[in-house]
């Protein structure tokens, strides 16, 4: 098996939303990540939630990309205390590290 070394701060891949490169927070020891996103919409599609959301990947002159993901938890159940108090949705997306994406400066 290869092994992959992770930093605290990586570029990685998020190839089902069509993110090519965004800046991760790495936690090895964590179940789940998080992911900051902006105008998220809740929509009902074959018998479930979908989500369509915007990510903003922080690399320079890079446009927002609009994403859509089926979503596997409900908001009631994860919310954020903020103020104001936001909700928490879940997706399941696979994660590529930066060892296999070029630089995206």
């Amino acid at each position: 098996m290869d092994v992959i070394i992770l930093g605290w701060r990586e570029w990685v891949a998020l190839p089902q939303l069509g993110v090519a490169a965004v800046k991760a927070k790495v936690d090895s020891g964590a179940r789940t990540s998080a992911l900051h996103v902006e105008s998220i919409e809740e929509s009902e599609r074959d018998g479930g939630t979908w989500l369509r959301f915007v990510v903003l990947t922080g690399r320079r002159k890079a446009a927002p990309i609009v994403c859509e993901a089926a979503a596997i938890d409900t908001p009631s159940k994860n919310v954020c205390i903020s103020s104001p108090p936001t909700a928490v949705y879940a997706v399941d997306v696979e994660i590529s590290s930066s060892a296999c994406i070029s630089s995206p400066r």
